[in-house]
């Protein structure tokens, strides 16, 4: 996970929040977003997430899943 801030949210703050599919792996996905107040992008970041089995390991996520993921 990164991220990168740029403005000052407070507490009860309403914001915006943007994510979506930067990158589909195999196993995983990278998804980036931006957090918005009032137009103003306050943070920047991405996070990966890993599919995974019932043991734990790294597993490959389902055509239907990455297709979707995708997009068009």
């Amino acid at each position: 996970m990164e991220a990168e801030y740029l403005a000052v949210l407070r507490f009860e703050d309403e914001f915006e929040l943007e994510l979506a599919p930067e990158r589909v792996g195999t196993s995983s996905v990278t998804y980036a977003w931006e957090i918005r107040r009032d137009g103003e992008v306050c943070i920047r970041g991405r996070h990966t997430v890993v599919h995974v089995d019932a043991d734990g390991r790294p597993a490959p996520l389902r055509a239907e899943t990455r297709s979707a993921l995708a997009g068009p």
